[in-house]
Formats: structure tokens, C-alpha cells, sequence
């Protein structure tokens, strides 16, 4: 490969945990770490995680590259969005979108850069807004080491991303640890429709108790014979099996990934 060619970058900005890697990066593929800082944990310090990171990739890359960015769930707002029909032009949708987030009590005004996704027709989407001016802050990180943003993802919208390929026929549950939050994706026969959201308090067991006994609660009317439950982490971690043990001992239980790489 040419040494002109810009190199591709990787990272994961989390509370506790950032990283930096080049390579393939999707899971499975072969990834070099550039870079990691743990020390962090308060959200709005992963820019400065990134710095650090940047900072410890020197003299390992090439100058110009081009970055991936998975991002914190605490960064932006996010939203499922029931299927709309008549809906088309990128502004239909993102009024679609913002109407969504009133409903959650959330203004995404100008403030705030709105994508919509959908992944396929008559699914249920997923929106998500990040805060602008923490943009600008990146992009302005970003541009003074030659690096292009290729795209930023909140860890709800990079598994949502991979939804079709995870969730399969009856009810899945997708957990996502964070230092701060723990998040459920709920996924019907393969579509997503449902997420939800408990803050971090006492430990890993205790959060995630709470928030697996709500998320089963209120899927009641449905078969829990062929419930599935995946889970993710930003950082390596035991998963909690007493929590499996006391709400879904029957459930088949998988990793949808390997520390902080979605």
C-alpha cells in the first residue's frame, strides 16, 4: 500500500475508557492499539481522552488519516422511531424525528446535529443528536493532526447498525455496559422496538438487575421461550450471571463483542 494513502483509524470515547487502533476494526478484524487511557470518568473529559490517545499514536501512523469514531451513549440523546408511512425527504424526517424526542421531553433545537436511521422499510428507526458544539470541539482536534472524521456513532447506533445480523426471530435483548448508564435495545422478531435506559449506581450486578427486570416486565404478553440476550462492554468485564440466573435462567446468552470495539 502506498505510504500516500491515509492511514484508517479506529477509536471508542467512553467514560473510564478510551481508545485509539488502527486496522480493519470491525469485530474480528486485526487492529493495531494506538492508544488507550483508562483514567477518565466523567463524559465531558473523552475529548481530552482523545487527545491523550493522539498523543501516544504519534510516530506510529502516517500523518493524514481518516477516523471512525464510536462515541459514549452519555454524549448524545437518542430516540427509537416507530415507522412512519409518507415519509420521505430528509427534512419530513428529522421533524419526524424531533417530534419523538418532545415526547421524551427533549428540545433538539439548533444546538444539536440530528441524524435519522432507518434500516429498512416499515421498521422501526433510530434517531440521534449530538450536542454541537462538542462537535465543533472535535472536529476541531481533528483537523489539527490532518485527521477526517468518516463518522461518529453513539454505541446504541453502531449496534443498531448491526441489528439485522444480531437479532433473529422472538425477543432479543441487547445490554450495553457503560461506566455511567446501562442500556437495553429490544428487538421483536428481528426489529427493534424498544430502548431503555438506567443510570449507573452501586455496581454492574445491581444496574443491570434493575434494568433487565423493567426491560422483561414489560415484554409480558410475549414468549420468553426463545429469548436471547446479548451484551456489550467498554471494557472487559465479567458479565453479571446471577442477574441471567434470577430473570432469564433459560435465555442464551452471548458477547456480542470484545471490550470497547463494537
Amino acid at each position: 500500500m502506498s505510504r500516500l494513502w491515509p492511514d484508517t483509524l479506529q477509536a471508542g470515547l467512553f467514560p473510564e475508557h478510551c481508545w485509539l487502533a488502527k486496522g480493519k476494526g470491525k469485530r474480528g478484524g486485526k487492529r493495531d492499539m494506538l492508544g488507550s487511557v483508562t483514567a477518565l470518568t466523567q463524559t465531558a473529559d473523552v475529548l481530552s481522552g482523545l487527545d491523550q490517545c493522539l498523543m501516544q499514536a504519534e510516530g506510529k501512523r502516517r500523518g493524514s488519516a481518516r477516523l471512525s469514531l464510536v462515541v459514549s451513549d452519555s454524549i448524545a440523546t437518542i430516540a427509537p422511531l416507530p415507522w412512519q408511512d409518507g415519509l420521505s425527504s430528509e427534512a419530513e424526517l428529522q421533524g419526524y424525528a424531533r417530534i419523538c424526542f418532545d415526547k421524551l421531553g427533549v428540545d433538539i433545537g439548533p444546538n444539536w446535529i440530528l441524524h435519522v436511521e432507518y434500516l429498512r422499510y416499515g421498521a422501526t428507526g433510530l434517531a440521534y443528536a449530538l450536542p454541537r458544539d462538542w462537535m465543533d470541539s472535535l472536529l476541531a482536534k481533528l483537523e489539527e493532526r490532518q485527521i477526517q472524521l468518516r463518522s461518529v456513532l453513539p454505541i446504541s447506533a453502531a449496534i443498531f447498525g448491526d441489528g439485522p445480523d444480531i437479532a433473529k426471530s422472538g425477543l432479543t435483548v441487547v445490554l450495553l455496559f457503560e461506566a455511567t448508564q446501562h442500556c437495553a435495545l429490544i428487538y421483536q422478531d428481528g426489529t427493534l422496538v424498544a430502548r431503555d435506559v438506567e443510570p449507573f449506581a452501586q455496581s454492574i450486578e445491581k444496574t443491570c438487575h434493575r434494568l433487565l427486570a423493567r426491560t422483561l416486565a414489560s415484554r409480558k404478553s410475549e414468549s420468553k421461550d426463545s429469548l436471547a440476550l446479548l451484551w456489550w462492554a467498554y471494557r472487559e468485564i465479567e458479565f453479571p450471571k446471577e442477574v441471567i440466573q434470577a430473570h432469564a435462567a433459560d435465555a442464551k446468552v452471548s458477547q456480542i463483542a470484545e471490550g470497547a470495539w463494537p
